[in-house]
């Protein structure tokens, strides 16, 4: 559930005074939200960011030895290879980043949507 601080919680549950910022059922039952147009990432997603994200799997599993050796070697190419290697990996988080934050708004959305449809997760677990 949402609360009051914007933090996605677990679970429906009522307001208590042990915890002060869970919306009370009325006002989780107030809010509201617009659509969101987003355009949906095409085809050709994945051969712009999954390079980038192999590359970056690859580098944390240097040491700080092997890191500076591989950078070592990345000096001895092409002027922009570092810079557009760092340009491709910080593009590439900001645009994942992205992803996590409609990620966490539709869980959100979805257990808004579903508290006010009578769904309790617990019971359905069962």
């Amino acid at each position: 559930m949402l609360a009051r601080n914007g933090k996605l919680r677990p679970k429906f549950a009522e307001a208590s005074p042990t915890d002060p910022g869970l919306p009370t059922p009325a006002e989780r039952a107030a809010i509201t939200f617009p659509a969101v147009k987003v355009s949906i990432p095409g085809e050709d997603w994945h051969r712009k960011h999954l390079p980038w994200i192999r590359l970056a799997l690859l580098m944390i599993g240097d040491d700080d030895v092997g890191m500076t050796e591989r950078f070592r070697d990345m000096l001895g190419w092409d002027e922009p290879t570092i810079a557009d290697t760092l340009e491709g990996i910080g593009s590439t988080k900001n645009h994942l980043e992205g992803l996590v934050e409609a990620l966490n708004a539709c869980m959100t959305r979805s257990f808004i949507v579903l508290e006010r449809l009578g769904y309790d997760p617990e019971a359905s677990a069962a």
